[in-house]
């Protein structure tokens, strides 16, 4: 995370099992299976009590384990042990109410605040094989105690998983808020953290990612001229440039995975085509689509050497795929009409795009790079646009204008975001913010 340090200490503790012995959930074979876990509250081992609230931590961390979509986490309130009187250290666990309660796993640590500097320890058990999976402390500052948890998340879902959670991630979006125009801002996966990358008084869309996660691209809109900005986010507050020599119209830009170049809807006389921008901004754009028609939203291949793109060549917006230098443009979909938006998946197996139903609304889909299994992921939710893949290829997240309940205030009509697993199951709300609309997300890199 950036400008973010952590000091992690780990140490191993005898008679634990092998790898191969430890209860790990096969994601292949139960991909919806969701395995019990409890969630106890953290201790607070701090010597002046209060600053941080318990239940705080719990609140994140459960949140992070649900929505990684694995987890069934158990209410605190069935649990059969008093925690005041139970501690968190392997020779206090007892095992068996927590096996009556039907936990497989059981968290439970300790925090501590001490000037400015906070740490949490968390122990991992298993409940059935009455072992102890794993012991880690973790060390931030107390404005980093959301990330510190996040990271928590992630080693508990790559324990039980056995793949890289996704909690440390970033998002991108646009955001519309009464009053002001649309801005680029940036956020926690989870919703949290909301804060502005580039808000004034233009208009600002299309946020992309570089693989190193340093640097956003966006258009914005400066009088009448759409301008193509870079974001450098290094750290501290983020500085931004400008890319020259580029026409009136401009959308939709993609960072190539190595980051030297940016492919772009861009006009020409006639139409939009697909172009190769050079980021130093010394060379000329470069052309790599040339039908009668609109050709926008390009998308690489994780590896680089493909992108696919939205063309309406044949009349209705369908997918095409080739190659990066614009050679073998071939189509991708032949079902629907309006396929837009399209989004490779980081395993490189499936993309993910936007199609208009028969009622004239958008659903997300999923196809194979050779146009087979085509498969539906949501229906009936009025508009669901702008899929993005995790930087896992687990999950995606989009948004939608779906009807939705906002601190008990039916909320219709505005955009918001929702992140659900790929095969479309465990759809969540992730802004919850009832002024705006929140589209066009993002998903930034694993952390470095």
């Amino acid at each position: 995370m950036r400008s973010l340090v952590f000091v992690l200490t780990a140490w191993l503790l005898a008679g634990l099992a092998s790898a191969e012995e430890q209860l790990v959930v096969d994601m292949a074979q139960a991909p919806e299976f969701r395995s019990p876990i409890a969630v106890a509250l953290f201790q607070d081992l701090s010597s002046v009590k209060g600053a941080i609230s318990p239940a705080s931590i719990e609140e994140i961390l459960v949140k992070d384990l649900q929505l990684s979509g694995f987890f069934e986490v158990l209410d605190r309130k069935a649990f059969l042990v008093d925690l005041e009187k139970e501690g968190f250290t392997p020779d206090q666990i007892k095992f068996p109410p927590w096996q009556a309660l039907g936990a497989l796993y059981l968290c439970k640590g300790w925090f501590k605040l001490e000037g400015d500097t906070v740490t949490v320890g968390a122990y991992l058990y298993d409940v059935i094989g009455r072992k102890t999976l794993d012991r880690k402390q973790y060390q931030g500052k107390p404005k980093q105690l959301r990330q510190i948890v996040h990271r928590l998340a992630d080693r508990i879902i790559e324990l039980i998983t056995g793949q890289k959670g996704i909690c440390e991630t970033r998002i991108a979006l646009t955001v519309k808020r009464p009053g002001k125009n649309k801005g680029i801002y940036i956020m926690d996966y989870d919703g949290a953290g909301l804060e502005p990358v580039a808000q004034d008084r233009s208009i600002h869309l299309s946020p992309d990612w570089s693989d190193d996660g340093k640097r956003l691209a966006y258009v914005k809109l400066a009088g009448l001229r759409w301008e193509l900005w870079i974001a450098e986010l290094g750290g501290g507050k983020p500085q931004f440039r400008k890319l020259p020599n580029l026409p009136s119209t401009i959308s939709s830009p993609a960072f190539s995975p190595n980051g030297t170049d940016l492919a772009l809807s861009m006009a020409t006389r006639d139409d939009m085509e697909i172009f190769l921008v050079d980021l130093t901004g010394t060379a000329l754009p470069r052309r790599l689509t040339s039908a009668w028609n609109i050709d926008v939203s390009p998308c690489y291949s994780p590896d680089g050497r493909q992108i696919v793109y939205t063309s309406s060549v044949t009349g209705q917006r369908h997918l095409y795929i080739m190659n990066a230098d614009g050679t073998f443009p071939r189509r991708l979909t032949f079902n629907g009409r309006n396929n837009e938006t399209p989004a490779w998946s980081p395993r490189g197996d499936l993309i993910v795009f936007a199609g208009m139903d028969d009622d004239g609304k958008f659903d997300l889909f999923t196809v194979k790079l050779d146009g087979s299994e085509l498969k539906r992921l949501t229906w009936d939710t009025e508009n669901n646009e702008s899929p993005t893949w995790s930087p896992d290829g687990r999950y995606l997240m989009f948004a939608s204008n779906r009807k939705i309940e906002l601190e008990g205030t039916t909320v219709a009509g505005r955009y918001h975001l929702f992140m659900m697993k790929a095969n479309g199951t465990n759809q969540t709300l992730i802004t919850k913010e009832s002024a705006g609309d929140y589209t066009e997300p993002a998903w930034g890199p694993l952390p470095r």
